[in-house]
């Protein structure tokens, strides 16, 4: 935020409290816009991903796969993203 210099009061307590809010706001906004995440399928089944987003994912994409595998997001949540897979395999997601 610009510096602003005045003598009025009832603006240097508007710039005051427009500072703060906007720490606040930076303090709960840390999440991150997206995340690549690396997991391994040992065989068909399932692997919870830990995202740390701070939100509920609003996609993913399969960047890249070494197997003829088939994966498919199985839940997700503000925290984790559970994606299953028909076989072994080792995967990189991005997620939104």
């Amino acid at each position: 935020m610009r510096q602003v210099v005045t003598d009025r009061r009832d603006v240097r307590e508007l710039l005051e409290a427009a500072e703060q809010l906007e720490g606040e706001f930076q303090s709960a906004s840390l999440g991150y816009l997206a995340r690549s995440l690396s997991f391994v399928f040992a065989g068909a089944g399932s692997v919870t991903l830990d995202h740390k987003l701070g939100k509920t994912p609003t996609g993913w994409f399969l960047v890249d796969l070494d197997a003829a595998a088939t994966i498919h997001r199985a839940a997700w949540d503000t925290r984790t993203l559970t994606l299953a897979s028909s076989g072994a395999c080792n995967a990189r997601v991005l997620v939104l």
